[in-house]
């Protein structure tokens, strides 16, 4: 008798389940005594104060001053670490993908931006995504010192393929075992909050400007080989930040894609293109160059017809530095045709919820046996995450928690209305792929869909965008 697709789906979930339950804990290898060490001088993340910060402690609060500040910090490991993005491993804990020397820096990346007592901090980070178990702890750690209300911090991913493991998936099947390094996390989650300190710490007045352009060049839909209808979002939006005298503080540019140049086969620490963006950047551009990234669900990859071109030299991160450099010449050209964003504009934050009922047994197998850091509800549970939305004049800036389908992505940035859009990818919440009911249901989203909460969590996030009023 032949099975239908979605019996074959239950049965393949079935037969994990069981492989995975077969198994034992495994242990994690250990770094170099000292290799995390969590002193301030590393860290740079100031004692907790005995009292809790307030706005009358903000020089600008009531004032109507457009200010801003910006900072970064590396967060590179400093021991080989599993690697999170690519494949799993059985058996054999060493045959993971682990690291081996490092192509350049992970950041953490950090922009505060505020008017009177509104205020956001938005904290990047050159990594393949975090969940709201460490998520939290970073806006925690950041709100008990300097005052930016909780709700008002977004933390943010890249979603590097060549970093380390700071979900957990990439660890060990069987035996069922996380990919995350317990010495590494607490360094990590003491930088990225050590950053946005050094944001919010150096503020000043400023003033703001903004660009929209398409780049479709560098980037497209793999899901393009075998459904023609498949969606891509090239809208590049561009936010620079200068002080009083004209100088650049920082600039934030937004775009969607992988950082998936290097592929499987990369063993060494990168950024990858997002890194080759921020080197290109350093070089040739003022102020500190910040990206998030967007719309990249279902699948908005890097486009190798790129690669053995004159120029595109051979090498797992070659295209990746090139890449950058693409995206960067395309920025550095904007920035002399911004538009500016009137120094009356008000800055507004918002807050929501997306809810929908967990289908995925795979995430929650997985959070069960401590593979995957995420608090996953049993299947038939609802499964909830938060979103911030932010304007500023003309300025719309939305999160979303994971991989988006650029289908909603769309929807989303029709709803935030205004000239620019900012979509934020992987920010406040880690949950996978967010893709539509009709992609879910669909065999050549197959492997979206294994990693994907739910088939109603994309409208869920949809409809909540809809109930802010943005004016």
């Amino acid at each position: 008798m032949r099975l239908s697709l979605a019996r074959r789906w239950r049965l393949g979930i079935a037969v994990l389940v069981v492989l995975l339950s077969s198994g034992c804990a495994a242990q994690h290898p250990e770094p170099a005594p000292g290799a995390y060490s969590l002193d301030e001088s590393s860290t740079s993340l100031p004692a907790k104060p005995d009292k809790a910060p307030t706005l009358a402690d903000d020089q600008f609060t009531y004032s109507n001053v457009q200010v801003a500040g910006a900072a970064r910090l590396e967060i590179t490991p400093r021991a080989p670490v599993i690697m999170g993005g690519y494949g799993v491993c059985f058996l054999d804990y060493n045959s993971c993908r682990w690291s081996v020397g490092v192509h350049d820096p992970l950041y953490a990346t950090a922009l505060y931006l505020g008017t009177g007592p509104e205020r956001l901090l938005l904290i990047h980070a050159d990594l393949v995504g975090l969940t709201s178990s460490d998520i939290n702890l970073i806006r925690k750690a950041v709100a008990e010192r300097v005052p930016v209300p909780y709700q008002n911090i977004v933390i943010a991913s890249s979603h590097t393929h060549h970093g380390p493991d700071t979900i957990g998936l990439w660890g060990s099947i069987i035996p069922p075992t996380t990919g995350r390094n317990g010495e590494y996390i607490p360094f990590m989650r003491a930088r990225m909050a050590a950053a946005g300190v050094q944001a919010f710490n150096a503020r000043l007045p400023a003033r703001l400007s903004y660009t929209v352009a398409t780049q479709s060049e560098l980037h497209r839909n793999e899901k393009e080989d075998v459904d023609p209808d498949a969606v891509v979002d090239d809208t590049l939006t561009l936010l620079k930040i200068e002080d009083k005298n004209g100088q650049v503080i920082a600039t934030l540019t937004n775009w969607g894609c992988h950082p998936t140049t290097g592929r499987q086969r990369n063993h060494r620490i990168s950024a990858d293109w997002v890194g080759g963006f921020y080197k290109a950047m350093r070089r040739r551009a003022p102020g500190l160059a910040m990206f998030v990234n967007g719309a990249i669900g279902a699948s908005i990859q890097p486009n190798h017809k790129w690669e053995g071109h004159p120029g595109y030299d051979a090498g797992p991160l070659a295209f990746a530095d090139a890449m950058g450099a693409a995206l960067a010449d395309q920025v550095i050209g904007l920035m002399d045709h911004t538009t500016p964003i009137s120094p009356d504009a008000t800055l507004r934050v918002h807050s929501g919820h997306a809810t929908a009922t967990m289908t995925n047994s795979l995430y929650r197998f997985g959070s069960h046996v401590g593979i995957l850091d995420l608090p996953v509800p049993k299947v038939g549970d609802s499964f909830t995450a938060p979103f911030t939305a932010a304007t500023l004049g003309p300025i719309r800036l939305g999160t979303v928690p994971g991989e988006i389908t650029p289908v909603f992505g769309n929807q989303i940035r029709d709803i935030l209305g205004g000239d620019a859009q900012i979509i934020v990818g992987l920010a406040q919440e880690y949950t996978g792929y967010i893709i539509t009911p009709e992609q879910y249901d669909d065999p050549r989203y197959s492997y979206e869909k294994m990693l994907c909460i739910s088939p109603t969590f994309g409208e869920a996030i949809v409809d909540g965008y809809s109930k802010i009023n943005f004016y």
